[in-house]
């Protein structure tokens, strides 16, 4: 259903495109979505386009490039169906507070499941991940690692 959506918008932008892997496909949607800011922007609009980023890489998992997503080990102990219940939860966390995200980059998130308090967290890297990146609105300078855990393990 997602590749097709995404081969159906890249033939639209592009037309006329030959089939292609869907990586490929992935890449095309990836360049139209994720845009890197100029140096004329503000700490305002680059905490913004931080926001964008994380809001995005957070709801649609393996749509972009430079994100990786990590289960702890205490995560990784539940079963298969919560699991993905604590996913979706993930991916459609829509509460941000002052208290909770006081910079503005919804690179944080915790609620309560099954009697567990859960967090997820956002932190940037270079994309070779041997170091933070100093550009977190920068989605080809920075690759996003998304940890969800059990708030026991922090």
């Amino acid at each position: 259903m997602v590749v097709a959506a995404i081969e159906g918008r890249a033939r639209q932008h592009w037309a006329p495109v030959q089939p292609k892997k869907v990586a490929t496909m992935l890449q095309v949607q990836t360049q139209e979505a994720i845009t890197p800011t100029t140096s004329a922007d503000t700490a305002e609009s680059r905490t913004r386009r931080t926001r964008e980023l994380n809001d995005q890489c957070r709801q649609a998992w393996g749509v972009y490039p430079n994100t990786k997503v990590v289960f702890t080990v205490g995560v990784r102990a539940l079963d298969g169906d919560r699991i993905s219940v604590l996913a979706e939860r993930v991916q459609t966390f829509n509460i941000f507070t002052e208290a909770n995200d006081p910079h503005g980059e919804h690179d944080f998130g915790a609620f309560d499941f099954d009697g567990e308090k859960i967090f997820w967290k956002f932190d940037y890297y270079t994309p070779d991940l041997k170091g933070g990146s100093a550009e977190p609105w920068n989605p080809k300078k920075t690759c996003r690692v998304l940890t969800i855990l059990l708030a026991s393990e922090y």
